[in-house]
């Protein structure tokens, strides 16, 4: 169940299960502001769903990162760079 934002101990406002599930990515990755991320902190101290979705998410992006890479074929890579360029704002 989404829990609503709340207040923590410091007065500070808490994130929501909402909140985490939308910036997730972001919050391993720290590309979110101190403030932000430390909202985020706060909600994981106390929602166990949301400890287990970002325990998972962590877990997939380093399965993922340990594949090994491979190379599109030539033609393939051509096609994705011109469809990029002929639609940038999709991109």
């Amino acid at each position: 169940m989404t829990q609503p934002p709340s207040q923590h101990p410091s007065g500070t406002r808490t994130a929501n299960c909402r909140e985490l599930l939308e910036h997730a990515s972001e919050y391993l990755e720290a590309e979110l502001t101190v403030e932000e991320l430390e909202r985020l902190r706060r909600h994981l101290e106390s929602c166990v769903n949301c400890r287990g979705f970002v325990a998972t998410l962590n877990d997939t992006i380093a399965m993922l990162h340990s594949l090994p890479s491979r190379n599109l074929p030539p033609d393939l890579k051509a096609k994705l760079l011109q469809a990029c360029k002929q639609h940038p704002d999709q991109a």
